[in-house]
């Protein structure tokens, strides 16, 4: 992994090939390996055996790469979505669109009354109001 770009970097982890790129992104890449070759074989070297890249080399390695590594994202997103005309994946556990959703065992059904809980007032009695605790100043989740 050494010196790589982070297109590369991205290509690597991804285990995505060049290959399946679209044509405009697999362009960019022609552009920024032959850019690379040129400095490559027509540049000059420091002292420290470096290759010395210019300002607008540079620019243009690093604009490539973005646009690279863009390509690469939408290929991504493109490749985890589903097309049109497939159906989206599906929970096991969600209803189909057309079932009625199934009741819970402690849930009334639709057209039964639901059953008086025994702590609950009967229809005709008025309900107990709860006394409302005044604030104590505790910060956070607790009560103010």
């Amino acid at each position: 992994m050494s010196n790589m770009l982070p297109y590369q970097l991205l290509l690597e982890t991804k285990g995505i090939n060049a290959k399946d790129l679209s044509a405009e992104t697999k362009a960019k890449i022609k552009k920024i390996e032959s850019t690379i070759r040129g400095v490559a074989n027509f540049g000059k070297k420091d002292e420290n055996g470096d290759y010395i890249v210019g300002e607008a080399t540079a620019k243009k390695i690093s604009d490539l790469d973005k646009e690279i590594v863009e390509g690469i994202w939408d290929y991504i997103d493109s490749k985890n979505t589903p097309a049109p005309n497939q159906e989206p994946k599906k929970e096991p556990n969600a209803p189909a669109p057309n079932e009625e959703p199934k009741n819970e065992p402690n849930a009334p059904a639709p057209n039964q009354e639901p059953k008086n809980e025994p702590n609950a007032p009967a229809p005709n009695q008025e309900p107990k109001k709860e006394e409302k605790k005044e604030s104590v100043g505790r910060i956070g989740f607790f009560e103010f």
